[in-house]
């Protein structure tokens, strides 16, 4: 499996114990997704992610604590600090109607209702009640809140979200 059909869900942060537990920053807001990995892919930025099966897996707060097939010590556990843990797409919950994960949000072309490129979203900040969507491809950077009266509509599928940018933007 490509790097590139993977998302990232957490951080190595750690071994945990002696016996080649890990501890991962995770990344996840659901403890459901968590419930179902059997199976996660780790690797570097630079390097191809490597398949591991999970033989056991704790959730606490923002915490993974996992321990894996084939890391059997904490020397091994060790050479995984720093690296990225991803999952296969297809674990995720399906979301409701109209709600969205932010790997399927980034890089969609944001165009007005009338039709006017603005750009692509290129990050998103969460901000309590919203998110906020950066849009950047003209000549600066745009922000957009990612509320109705601003996000018209999202077609993932056509690549593109409509929006109704307020005054002033």
């Amino acid at each position: 499996m490509a790097k590139d059909d993977l998302l990232e869900i957490g951080e190595v942060v750690r071994p945990h114990g002696l016996k080649g537990r890990i501890k991962a920053k995770s990344y996840l807001v659901s403890r459901d997704t968590v419930n179902r990995l059997d199976e996660v892919f780790i690797g570097k930025s630079k390097e191809p992610a490597v398949r591991f099966r999970v033989k056991t897996l704790q959730a606490e707060r923002k915490m993974l604590f996992m321990e894996l097939e084939g890391i059997g010590d904490v020397d091994a556990a060790a050479r995984l600090v720093g690296c990225q843990i991803l999952i296969s797409a297809d674990k995720l919950e399906k979301l409701p109607d109209d709600e969205y994960y932010w790997h399927e949000l980034l890089g969609l072309q944001v165009v007005t209702e009338a039709g006017q490129e603005v750009g692509r979203v290129v990050s998103i900040v969460p901000a309590g009640s919203h998110d906020i969507y950066v849009c950047a491809g003209g000549e600066r950077e745009i922000l957009l809140p990612a509320i109705g009266e601003v996000i018209r509509k999202i077609d993932i599928d056509a690549g593109v979200m409509v929006v109704r940018p307020l005054e002033g933007l």
